[in-house]
């Protein structure tokens, strides 16, 4: 309670908090509840956002980089801190984007009933289009289904693919099959001639699908 109210943090020791009222503690005005609360969640949305050096814990690197990104309805669902999935995701790409050298090619693809590339082929990153791409990702808004098939099968088009970061939260859904077999079969298929790295993330449960996928290379 006291760490809400206050916005400072010092654990459970009784100690430091005795010391901390006494040098400021009982001279701090202290905010109504949902005051406090709010600001208790906009400092950790502040921390995740700090937090977030590398995309859900891969280090995204290499040439002809490419982030296929679930926008489906279900990436509504919010943390406890009032982000929804799709708000985490943007922030976790638009990241990548600002920690890749300049140089690399690069593309963003978001899916869910339909397809919304940024670019159709890949693009090489410089100020000028990390700044568009950026721009594209925060104006990306829920795309129904989850088409994966078909947003797999576009990205496989571009020649420069070379390392593939697909997330999703949910099982294939809408689009030209939702066969998790096929779907395999098909990036398999398409991978001969690629040979891309294929780098999956799941939120929210275990999709034996992505898994396999990120197998195939």
């Amino acid at each position: 309670a006291l760490s809400l109210l206050s916005g400072v943090d010092l654990g459970g020791a009784p100690g430091r908090w005795t010391k901390w009222w006494e040098d400021e503690g009982k001279d701090l005005p202290l905010p109504e509840f949902e005051v406090a609360m709010e600001r208790r969640n906009e400092r950790e949305r502040s921390k995740n956002r700090a937090r977030r050096t590398e995309f859900y814990g891969l280090t995204v690197k290499g040439d002809g980089v490419c982030l296929l990104l679930d926008a489906s309805g279900s990436m509504e669902e919010m943390n406890e801190w009032e982000e929804t999935r799709l708000d985490i995701a943007k922030q976790q790409t638009i990241g990548a984007l600002e920690r890749l050298p300049d140089g690399t090619a690069f593309n963003v693809v978001f899916f869910g009933t339909v397809v919304s590339a940024w670019r159709d082929k890949m693009a090489v990153l410089d100020d000028a289009t990390r700044e568009e791409a950026i721009a594209f990702i925060e104006a990306q808004d829920y795309l129904g289904g989850t088409a994966l098939y078909d947003a797999l099968e576009e990205v496989f088009e571009d020649p420069a693919l070379a390392n593939l970061y697909v997330l999703s939260d949910g099982a294939p859904m809408g689009g030209t099959t939702d066969d998790p077999e096929e779907i395999l079969a098909s990036v398999k298929r398409w991978n001969r001639k690629r040979r891309a790295i294929i780098h999956t993330i799941s939120l929210g449960f275990r999709s034996a699908l992505l898994a396999s996928m990120a197998e195939t290379h």
